[in-house]
């Protein structure tokens, strides 16, 4: 009997350690850097930190249909955005985190050369990947395509990824000839490499937001949204390539 209460006492704290835990929504371009912030918080806190990602537009249509989500880390303001107008995201509950750049690239073993956005059309290749212009990224990637006068000549070369890293994974496997990704994405794929870095000019700010969901957060979602913001998470996305001296 003394072995079964002993075996007893000690389980139940293991359980209970990891009852809390929070719903974090969040664009696929996050996924390393985010991953590890995660895995860094719960080993400070006794709390689980549930990651999903995709693209930031379908994520905040989920939420707007009722997913269960906490906080949504959009690579794109514009849907943190829509999701105050929907009253997902209350007043104050939205902060503007970090930058990205836009790069064109291409699979390692590639010949292909690139230093101006306007020659794109010049190269000889067959499939270009971008993601869906719902997409952030296909967003910033077709305003860049047009800033640089090369869109009509490469419409009917263009394949479509759900997300970027859908895109990433096309050029990886050397399906697509070029793509169009953030630069944090490239650099933590090594069958690619960065033919290209799209000036900002040639697109709409590129703006991560994290907000808090609901009209009455859990104190464990907001000690987590502010977490995102501290210097240790800074520092892990900083080695990731992500910036936030532009905002």
């Amino acid at each position: 009997m003394k072995k079964i209460l002993i075996f007893v006492f000690f389980v139940l704290p293991l359980n209970l350690a990891m009852a809390s835990e929070v719903s974090v929504f969040a664009a696929a371009s996050l996924t390393e850097a985010l991953g590890q912030i995660a895995k860094k918080y719960e080993s400070l806190h006794q709390t689980k930190i549930q990651l999903t990602f995709d693209a930031s537009s379908r994520l905040a249509r989920q939420i707007k249909e009722g997913a269960k989500a906490e906080l949504f880390f959009s690579a794109d303001k514009e849907w943190s955005t829509w999701l105050e107008q929907e009253k997902v995201v209350g007043p104050q509950m939205t902060k503007e985190l970090l930058t990205n750049e836009l790069v064109v690239i291409a699979h390692k073993s590639s010949p292909f050369i690139l230093t101006d956005l306007s020659k794109m059309n010049e190269l000889k290749f067959k499939v270009f990947c971008m993601a869906f212009g719902t997409v952030p990224a296909g967003k910033y990637g077709y305003e860049a395509l047009h800033k640089a006068g090369v869109y009509s000549s490469l419409a009917g070369k263009i394949v479509h990824g759900e997300n970027i890293r859908h895109v990433l994974q096309w050029v990886a496997k050397n399906e697509a000839d070029l793509g169009i990704v953030y630069k944090t994405d490239a650099l933590v794929e090594p069958k690619v490499k960065i033919l290209y870095v799209i000036p900002s000019s040639f697109h709409s700010k590129i703006v991560y937001s994290v907000s808090l969901l609901g009209k009455a957060p859990r104190p464990e979602a907001k000690k987590f949204f502010d977490y995102l913001s501290s210097k240790e998470a800074g520092e892990i996305f900083h080695r990731a390539g992500f910036k936030d001296d532009h905002l």
